[in-house]
């Protein structure tokens, strides 16, 4: 029959469907869900409507037949919209997490579930290089961040959140990791300026110089580092730590570093435009804030926390007597610490609010009151206390109490009526905040009412400037927390290369179960509570120098006990996920039909495979796969409308049913609500290759793809269905049934004689056997007399 089809006239067979003519001649990637080669169309997702001419409504292109004369619009308009729609719908009952929460807590997008999996296997050179990917930095904020991260952890309903930036800390700490440095693109002969040599701008110089073009950091300062060297004081961020990042940031990205040259007096903004071919400006914010009280501006003794920070980073000098530090954030915190290095008598932090309301590190007052510091809570100053000749006597304070919540959702500071009193001090260090020095600068640049670079929103990068970008403290939002000038330097990055090259980079869809709501205690993954394994720290004795880190990192055993502790929440197929990709390329609004969702416990009973239902969108494709395989399928439909589940037979736990193991259905599922459960520790979404290769396990030889991982190798299927061994057996291992978890069982039952299968290691089931035969498990054979009691797992020859 001769059919037309987006234009082309081309023939079709008898019987065939417009998806099968479509594919046979390669006239386009009709995408869809549910339907599978050489079964009955299913027809469920809709995700493959087409337009037909003379039809009033769109035909599903998997069902619908081809007839002489036929005219097909496989990719109108209409045709995008209804699939789009068809997707949306899909999404409206996905309470699913496309990524780790602890991911999109983080500013930088680190693939952290990923790093975790890695170390897990010992894999730490690796972690690294997955770090890096978004953040050149690890071993800064292993140190310093905020931990935004953990915040955001599931783990925290079950007991704490993973230690997440301790197992970073530790990574940094290993041997190699400095040694491998990342591809480069091929040079594109674009130079690119970057002012400031802090976070933002090492960190768009290091994502600059991977794509090819040649960066150049112009640094007014003798050493390069901004603030992350003369803001962080050394006990919190050596110097050498610090030295390292910027020496790989240099090596693997090709950057100049032109030290001591001040933009505004040394070169000019307009001679940086004319010799580059984009210019962005990360200069950081380097002027401290006043407390606006009378006098404190020609008064000897009163300083801002960024002066008194940066002067005692390139000139310690030594204190005397009473320090007052005003402010609540990092900055006093840091000034309040080095001032009791620099050996202060006595260390005052004053505070409009309660510590409760402090915005610094938690960690950084606990350690601060273990070093001697006071804390004055609702406290604020009104005025200076100082001799005839404008020297600080002390500092003039009024008592607060709190009232409703301000902007922030703190409650506001209220002055109390007759509070007032005089705190003597020999120094009072303003730590307020701070802002930018623009001086050279804002001449041409539009600036907004907080003295930072305008770069349209609080996101942006761009400024009023052709070619000139703007990232970190200095830009829009004003200062901030490192892990968010990261942030800021990546991103400028992207779109200098955008501007360099036209080409735009696609935002990544994502679901979230936050969407939603995020999962209580009853709807995680059953795990027994464990507190999180915690950095040590220095003796406050022992502190007293700046040199003296205080910060101890975790050891290789905490390291991969807290690496076990992550829950895997992110999606093990997030790279290849066809429902995720499709989402992505035709655009969809989650919201659009936004409602109720069912939400179920992952179910992790079976040996070899992990079923999420909240993942499934009915699309069948594992029930039709089963059925072939079975007689009596493991997985069938419950519940009818909109109640319609796909669930294990008679509701039992996955692990409990009919089930071979041959893992099939987790090759058809386009949504990994069925995934294998991978041999080794550490479950996330993480790099692999792929070889096309042919079971060798029998006689069949059935084609098979070999996914290579760091850890090891998984098969999968390839256009054919896999027995048990062929995907979970390499060749030439031991033929081992496995029921019950080694990794948590208290007794491992095996047959006489076969305590050596405890020792193999080339398949996945024998190396999870060994795992647990690690842990001192007692190991009995099949024939014991003794009485079992706990958890037990059974290995059998199949």
């Amino acid at each position: 029959m001769k059919v037309t089809i987006n234009g082309a006239a081309v023939e079709a067979k008898p019987g065939s469907t417009i998806l099968d003519t479509v594919r046979e001649h390669g006239l386009d990637n009709i995408p869809t869900l549910c339907h599978m080669k050489d079964t009955e169309p299913f027809t469920s997702c809709y995700v493959c409507v087409v337009e037909v001419e003379g039809r009033r409504n769109l035909a599903p292109s998997c069902s619908t037949p081809v007839s002489e004369g036929m005219v097909v619009n496989t990719n109108s308009p209409r045709v995008r919209a209804a699939r789009r729609t068809a997707l949306e719908l899909l999404l409206s009952n996905h309470w699913a997490d496309c990524v780790s929460p602890c991911l999109t807590g983080c500013p930088g997008n680190v693939d952290i579930q990923g790093y975790l999996a890695l170390a897990a296997q010992g894999k730490y050179a690796e972690a690294v290089e997955l770090i890096r990917d978004r953040n050149p930095l690890p071993a800064v904020c292993g140190r310093v961040c905020v931990r935004a991260c953990e915040d955001q952890c599931y783990r925290a309903e079950i007991d704490e959140c993973v230690s997440i930036n301790w197992v970073k800390r530790f990574l940094m700490e290993q041997e190699g990791v400095y040694d491998k440095l990342p591809p480069r693109a091929e040079p594109s002969g674009k130079k690119v300026a970057i002012v400031g040599s802090g976070p933002a701008g090492l960190t768009a110089a290091y994502f600059l110089g991977l794509q090819g073009h040649e960066p150049v950091i112009i640094e007014a300062m003798e050493k390069a580092g901004g603030m992350l060297r003369y803001g962080i004081p050394e006990y919190r961020l050596p110097d050498e730590a610090l030295d390292r990042e910027i020496d790989f940031i240099s090596k693997a990205s090709g950057c100049q570093i032109r030290l001591n040259t001040r933009v505004g007096s040394t070169v000019t903004l307009a001679e940086l435009r004319k010799t580059h071919d984009a210019v962005l400006l990360s200069p950081g914010a380097w002027s401290g804030k006043a407390m606006r009280v009378e006098g404190e501006m020609d008064t000897v003794g009163v300083v801002t926390g960024a002066d008194f920070l940066v002067e005692n980073a390139r000139n310690r000098s030594s204190l005397k007597g009473t320090v007052v530090v005003v402010g609540g954030g990092n900055t006093a915190m840091d000034a309040a610490r080095t001032a009791w290095r620099l050996g202060a008598d006595r260390v005052i932090i004053l505070y409009r609010r309660t510590r409760l309301e402090m915005p610094c590190d938690s960690l950084e007052i606990e350690e601060a009151l273990e070093e001697g510091i006071e804390l004055m809570e609702l406290a604020a100053p009104v005025g200076i206390e100082r001799t005839s000749d404008k020297v600080l006597k002390g500092l003039r304070c009024i008592r607060m109490t709190l009232g409703e919540p301000d902007a922030s959702g703190r409650r506001s500071p209220v002055p109390m009526d007759d509070s007032e009193f005089i705190l003597e001090c020999d120094l009072v260090v303003s730590a307020i905040g701070q802002e930018p020095l623009l001086t050279g600068l804002n001449e041409e640049l539009g600036v907004t009412r907080w003295k930072t670079i305008d770069t349209g929103s609080d996101t942006g990068v761009g400024t009023n400037l052709a070619g000139v970008f703007a990232a970190g403290d200095a830009s829009y939002h004003g200062p901030t927390v490192v892990i968010d000038s990261i942030r800021d330097g990546r991103n400028a990055a992207e779109a200098i290369h955008a501007h360099l090259t036209g080409i735009l980079k696609k935002t990544p869809f994502r679901a979230s179960k936050g969407f939603w709501e995020k999962p209580g205690r009853d709807l995680l993954p059953e795990r027994e509570e464990k507190p999180a394994n915690q950095q040590g720290a220095v003796h406050a004795e022992h502190r007293r120098s700046m040199d003296v880190e205080v910060a101890l990192p975790i050891n290789a055993v905490q390291c991969a006990d807290e690496a076990a502790r992550c829950l895997s929440c992110g999606c093990v197929r997030y790279d290849d996920c066809d429902l995720r990709l499709l989402c992505e390329e035709y655009g969809i609004d989650m919201d659009r039909f936004r409602g109720k969702t069912a939400r179920e416990r992952v179910d992790e009973s079976h040996t070899l495979m992990v079923y999420d239902a909240n993942k499934c969108i009915l699309c069948g494709k594992c029930i039709r796969t089963c059925t072939f395989i079975l007689q009596k399928p493991a997985l069938g439909f419950v519940g009818r409308g909109f109640d319609t589940r796909v669930r294990p037979a008679m509701d039992l736990p996955f692990g409990e049913t009919d089930c071979t193991g041959c893992g099939n259905c987790t090759d058809v599922c386009p949504t990994a609500a069925v995934s294998v459960k991978l041999p080794w520790p550490g479950r996330a979404c993480l790099h692999h290759e792929d070889e096309e290769a042919v079971c060798d396990i029998c006689s069949l030889k059935c084609p098979v793809t070999l996914r290579r991982y760091s850890a090891g190798i998984i098969a999968v299927g390839r256009d054919s269905y896999l027995c048990p061994r062929g995907r979970f057996q390499t060749p030439g291992g031991p033929d081992i049934r496995v029921e019950g978890s080694p990794e948590e069982a208290d007794v491992i039952v095996l047959n006489p004689g076969d305590r050596r299968w405890l020792e193999l290691e080339f398949t996945p089931m024998a190396a999870r056997v060994k795992a647990a035969s690690t842990r001192g498990v007692p190991v009995l054979s099949a024939d014991s007399s003794a009485t079992l009691a706990g958890r037990v797992c059974r290995l059998t020859r199949v």
